[in-house]
C-alpha cells in the first residue's frame, strides 16, 4: 500500500488510547490502578482525541451563565461504577434528582392525554394489557438470555433479528404499544427498531437489573440524576486526576485516527486533524495515505498528519466508528467486523427553551412530555431544574437582567432527528416552540392560559 505523505512528530509511547471520552479516560485509569496495585511503574500513555476537548458524548456548553448539556444528560442509580467514580472525584455534591412531580403529557397520533406514573403509559385498556404482556416477555427474555439453561441459543436468535422483528414474534398487536417501544428505542439508541439488533436491546434490559421501568423511567431509572455544572466535568475531573498521577500521560487533541497498523514489534497509529466544515482547503492535491477509504481521508488535513507508535493500542471510540472511520491492518476478524456493522451510531439533537415563569409547575405539570414525533421534532421533554442551572450570577445579570430563568429541554432522536437535521436552525426552533405551545395551551386550564 502506497504511503507518500510525510508524518510529523512520529513519537513512541507504551500505550496509545484512541478517544478521550469516558471510555478512553477510564481505560487509562484502569491501567494506572493495575500498575500501582502490582508495584509497577506507570507506562507512557498517549490519548488521541479527534475533538478539541475531553468527554466524548459528555459535552457541556455554558450559555449566558447557564450550563447546558449537549450530550449525556443523566445518571441512573444502577450506574454503580459511574456513581462510584463521581464520588471518588468529589462530584457527588453536584448531583440532584430530575424533577418529575406533577402531570405529564403523552402525545400519540396527535392525541394528547395526561399521566402521572413513572413511565409513559399507552392509551386504552387494550394497550395497557398489551404493554404489560410485552414488558413481562422482555424482562423474562433478558433473564433467560443470560441466566437460563438455553442462554446461548436465545442469544444467537436475538442476535439474528431486529427489535422490529422481535415485536412481531412476541405478537404485539396494538399500534400504540409499538409506538411506545419505538420511542424508547429512539431515545435510548438514537435509531429505529428496524436498525437495532434485538440482543443489544435485551442486553440493556439486563444491565438495568432486568427492568424495563429502569430504562424508561425517571424515578429510580436511567433519567433520575442530573449534575450541576454539566456532565462533562466528570471527564475533565478524571483527566486532571490522571495527569496528576502520571507525568508520562498526554492528550493529543484535534487528531482523528484513521488507520491502525500492527507490525511485528509495535503498532502504528495514523491520525490527522479534521478539515473545518467550511474550509476551502482542497486535499486532492495531497498524496493520499490509504486507498481503503478515500472519503474519510478527504475530510482530514493530511498535511498535518501524525504517526504515533506504541506497544499496545486500545480503541475506546464507539464501536460503529471503528468499522466506518478506522482502517485496521491486518484486517480484524470477521466476527469483530460483523459486530461493528451491527452497532448503529445513533442520531440525536436537543433543544432548550427559556421562560420568565415556570408555568408548568404553577399549574401542576412536571414539564415532561413523551411523543411519537408527529407534532414536531421533540420526542421527549423535561424540566431543566431551575434551582441549580444558574451557574454564573454576573453573566445572568448581564444577559438576563438579573431575572430568574426557567427552562424546558427537548430531545429528538432516531429517524425524527435525521429528518429535522436537514432543516434550518430557525425551522427547528420555531417547531420546538410550536410543539410546546400545542401541549401546554391545550392542557393548561383556559382561565390559567388567559392570565
Amino acid at each position: 500500500m502506497a504511503e507518500d505523505t510525510k508524518h510529523n512528530h512520529d513519537t513512541k509511547s507504551d500505550i496509545v488510547i484512541i478517544g478521550a471520552g469516558l471510555a478512553g479516560l477510564c481505560t487509562a485509569r484502569k491501567i494506572h490502578q493495575l500498575c500501582l496495585s502490582n508495584n509497577q511503574p506507570l507506562p507512557s500513555i498517549t490519548i488521541v482525541e479527534a475533538d478539541g476537548r475531553v468527554g466524548g458524548r459528555m459535552s457541556t456548553m455554558h450559555h449566558k451563565g447557564i450550563h447546558l448539556d449537549l450530550g449525556a444528560h443523566w445518571i441512573g442509580p444502577s450506574h454503580t461504577n459511574l456513581l462510584k467514580l463521581c464520588k471518588e472525584l468529589g462530584l457527588d455534591p453536584h448531583m440532584y434528582d430530575q424533577h418529575d412531580d406533577g402531570n405529564k403529557i403523552l402525545d400519540i397520533d396527535r392525541k394528547q392525554s395526561l399521566f402521572t406514573s413513572d413511565i409513559p403509559t399507552p392509551l386504552g385498556i387494550t394497550s395497557l394489557l398489551d404493554f404489560a404482556c410485552l414488558t413481562w416477555d422482555i424482562e423474562r427474555m433478558a433473564y433467560q438470555a443470560y441466566k437460563g439453561s438455553a442462554a446461548q441459543n436465545l442469544q444467537r436468535y436475538l442476535d439474528s433479528i431486529t427489535i422490529e422483528s422481535l415485536l412481531k414474534d412476541l405478537n404485539v398487536w396494538t399500534a400504540s404499544v409499538r409506538k411506545m417501544v419505538t420511542l424508547l428505542v429512539r431515545l435510548t439508541f438514537g435509531c429505529e427498531p428496524s436498525q437495532l439488533c434485538a440482543l443489544q436491546f435485551i442486553a440493556m434490559i439486563k444491565q438495568a437489573q432486568y427492568s424495563v421501568d429502569r430504562v424508561a423511567g425517571i424515578r429510580n431509572g436511567y433519567q433520575q440524576i442530573a449534575m450541576h455544572g454539566g456532565m462533562q466535568q466528570i471527564a475533565q475531573s478524571l483527566l486532571e486526576q490522571l495527569l496528576a498521577q502520571n507525568q508520562r500521560l498526554r492528550v493529543v487533541y484535534n487528531q482523528a485516527v484513521y488507520r491502525v497498523q500492527q507490525q511485528t514489534a509495535e503498532c502504528l497509529v495514523y491520525c490527522a486533524p479534521r478539515l473545518h466544515a467550511h474550509s476551502t482547503d482542497n486535499t486532492t492535491s495531497n498524496p493520499t495515505i490509504t486507498t481503503a477509504d478515500i472519503s474519510v481521508c478527504s475530510q482530514l488535513n493530511m498535511r498535518a498528519a501524525q504517526r504515533l507508535s506504541a506497544t499496545l493500542v486500545v480503541s475506546a471510540v464507539p464501536l460503529s466508528m471503528n468499522g466506518k472511520y478506522i482502517e485496521f491492518e491486518p484486517r480484524l476478524p470477521p466476527k469483530i467486523d460483523n459486530l461493528f456493522s451491527k452497532c448503529y451510531p445513533g442520531d440525536y439533537f436537543k433543544g432548550y427553551a427559556f421562560f420568565d415563569e415556570c408555568f408548568w409547575k404553577k399549574y401542576g405539570f412536571s414539564g415532561e412530555a413523551a411523543t411519537d414525533g408527529l407534532n414536531g421534532p421533540i420526542l421527549f421533554c423535561v424540566d431543566k431544574d431551575t434551582s441549580v442551572i444558574n451557574t454564573d450570577e454576573a453573566l445572568l445579570n448581564q444577559h438576563w437582567n438579573g431575572r430568574k430563568v426557567y427552562c424546558l429541554v427537548g430531545f429528538g432522536a432516531g429517524g425524527v432527528a435525521r429528518e429535522w437535521r436537514h432543516k434550518t436552525r430557525t425551522q427547528r426552533q420555531n417547531a420546538f416552540v410550536q410543539q410546546l405551545s400545542t401541549y401546554f395551551e391545550k392542557l393548561i386550564p383556559a382561565k390559567a392560559r388567559n392570565s
